[in-house]
């Protein structure tokens, strides 16, 4: 948009360029017709004194048609430039807004990345504990299964203890009462 502004622009400023030399020329001949009318052209025809005073009424007509285009194009070319100006401040506050918007992006990017990454390390270190916790978990398992083993055969020699205090006990008291 700010190259089509600055095309445009260029064609303006030719534009007023060749509008300007076309009213120098027209001056200039102006200037020229009204001093081939000085006295010492006096005894000359009335035709020709006709002539010149209606080709400088076109002139001048000329001039003053070519004078109102150009206040026109003046005109016309300062709203332009007003609105050219107010576009390029609109452009620069957007720019202004989404440099802004794109920093504050840039941080909460990286505050998500650096987020991201201490859940990632947190993650590993549960997954650490968790399988030294399992592996804790399988040794313990094993040493109750052992020391469920090692209790049922401590219970048999106990029963088996008792059956013999038993029977022993009981072969005492047979002696005793033999005795």
């Amino acid at each position: 948009e700010l190259q089509e502004l600055k095309l445009e622009r260029e064609r303006q400023q030719q534009l007023v360029e060749t509008i300007v030399h076309q009213r120098d020329l027209f001056k200039s001949l102006s200037q020229k017709q009204s001093s081939a009318r000085t006295p010492a052209q006096g005894g000359a025809s009335a035709n020709s004194s006709s002539f010149v005073g209606e080709s400088e009424q076109v002139l001048e007509d000329k001039l003053s048609k070519l004078q109102g285009e150009f206040d026109e194009y003046r005109s016309s070319h300062e709203q332009a430039m007003t609105k050219i100006r107010s576009d390029l401040e609109d452009a620069q506050s957007q720019a202004q807004k989404s440099a802004v918007q794109v920093a504050r992006l840039e941080a909460q990017a990286e505050f998500f990345e650096k987020s991201y990454q201490a859940s990632k390390a947190d993650l590993e270190a549960g997954m650490k504990e968790m399988s030294t916790l399992q592996s804790n978990c399988q040794r313990l398992s094993a040493l109750v299964v052992q020391h469920q083993t090692t209790l049922e055969s401590k219970e048999r020699e106990i029963q088996d203890l008792g059956t013999r205090l038993r029977s022993e006990t009981s072969g005492k008291s047979k002696l005793d009462a033999e005795l």
